[in-house]
């Protein structure tokens, strides 16, 4: 169960940073447009965002995984 869990929790991590790397680049591409469409910059900003949250939800099965 732990070994299953610890690997879920790397492949969330891997695939959090491997997205966050893609908006980065996507946002440098846009960077004009984004001060013309400010609902654009919102929607990049959500997605930023849930990179993150798959990042951390990654992170926390990695710990729960390491204490069971």
């Amino acid at each position: 169960m732990a070994n299953v869990l610890m690997w879920i929790g790397i492949a969330l991590t891997v695939i959090g940073w491997l997205a966050l790397a893609w908006q980065a680049s996507r946002r440098l591409a846009v960077k004009d447009e984004l001060e013309k469409f400010p609902q654009k910059k919102k929607t990049m900003q959500l997605r930023r965002n849930y990179c993150w949250l798959t990042i951390g939800a990654g992170v926390i099965l990695l710990l729960i995984a390491m204490f069971i």
